[in-house]
């Protein structure tokens, strides 16, 4: 499983500090696709029936997009952390959406709290989330 990073803002003059803001999300991406790997939580609860199963060749999830609005936007109070994320049922890719980088950030915590060692392998939660800070 491949965790991508896609910029949606027209092809433009990018200032030199939203170009570190996407290299903090493509080291997030890459952070959180070696804990997901490691520490293969395994649930208390009994196994949600709707889960895709990830395998260590990627053979069904095969990857998830990041697709960020902006790079441009500033850290302050304010900015809109809210995001998308999309893990379909029957695998293949899966998408996180966001405004700003920071959902973006926030989409990967939330992404690496649906993923639970299912004996056989790691398995996701196939969902549909919207979510933002309140």
């Amino acid at each position: 499983m491949a965790l991508d990073v896609v910029h949606r803002q027209a092809r433009q003059s990018i200032p030199s500090g939203s170009a570190l803001r996407g290299t903090w999300i493509k080291d997030a991406a890459h952070r959180y696709q070696e804990l997901i790997w490691y520490e293969k939580w395994t649930p208390v609860q009994v196994a949600y029936p709707n889960t895709t199963v990830l395998t260590p060749n990627g053979s069904v999830l095969k990857k998830i997009e990041i697709r960020v609005d902006n790079l441009t936007t500033k850290l302050d109070v304010g900015i809109d952390e809210s995001y998308t994320l999309d893990i379909p049922a029957s695998g293949g890719v899966g998408v996180i959406s966001a405004k700003a980088y920071v959902g973006a950030l926030r989409a990967l915590e939330t992404f690496s709290q649906l993923v639970s060692n299912a004996g056989r392998g790691l398995q996701v939660h196939a969902s549909h989330i919207e979510d933002w800070p309140s």
